[in-house]
């Protein structure tokens, strides 16, 4: 597993296996451990993202949050990580409706 240090506020991730890349994000309330099990499954294909969203988990604690900050998160990943090339992104928002991660939510 491999960790890059980003921007405030900190966001906790995690990369593990090998191949093209896939990008897990946890829904409202959960964390990374949320996926173990999927990325278990995931690892021998693939090199798999994941992350802590702002507030959750082992991330930074947060006052206020927007979609688009969490989609800014996402992309911060990316960034620390070299700009990778995405194969996948899978987001478990519990229903909730995800702005592209490469734009903006408004």
């Amino acid at each position: 597993m491999s960790q890059v240090e980003i921007s405030t506020p900190f966001i906790n991730h995690v990369a593990s296996g090998k191949g093209p890349y896939v990008t897990l994000v946890h829904g409202v309330g959960a964390n990374l451990q949320s996926w173990d099990e999927v990325t278990k499954l995931l690892e021998p294909l693939f090199t798999v993202v994941r992350l802590d969203l702002r507030g959750h988990g082992k991330s930074g604690r947060i006052t206020t949050c927007t979609l688009d900050d969490l989609a800014s998160d996402v992309r911060d990943v990316w960034d620390a990580r070299g700009s990778m090339q995405e194969e996948l992104q899978v987001y478990g928002r519990g229903g909730q409706p995800c702005p592209p991660s490469g734009g903006s939510s408004s």
